[in-house]
């Protein structure tokens, strides 16, 4: 499976992000944004046995220190 990196603070996303429809870019964009809520929410997809623990896991994968984060490509169909 392909990596997919983004940098929310600068708007940058990769080109597979901007294929996907709208509704779902807010998705992923809102739970980059949204960690302190996001992960008190349990996953309701299934993905629990992808190793998934909250919502936030369903779009963001990993978070790095310098805000970049490695997305979740599970919602891209």
């Amino acid at each position: 499976m392909v990596q997919l990196y983004a940098d929310p603070a600068k708007d940058e996303w990769p080109d597979e992000f901007r294929q996907l429809p709208a509704a779902t870019q807010e998705l992923y964009e809102y739970a980059a944004a949204n960690h302190a809520v996001l992960q008190y929410i349990p996953c309701f997809c299934g993905c629990v046995n992808a190793g998934h623990t909250s919502n936030f896991d369903c779009y963001v994968r990993e978070v790095y220190a310098d805000g970049r984060i490695r997305l979740d490509a599970m919602s891209f169909g």
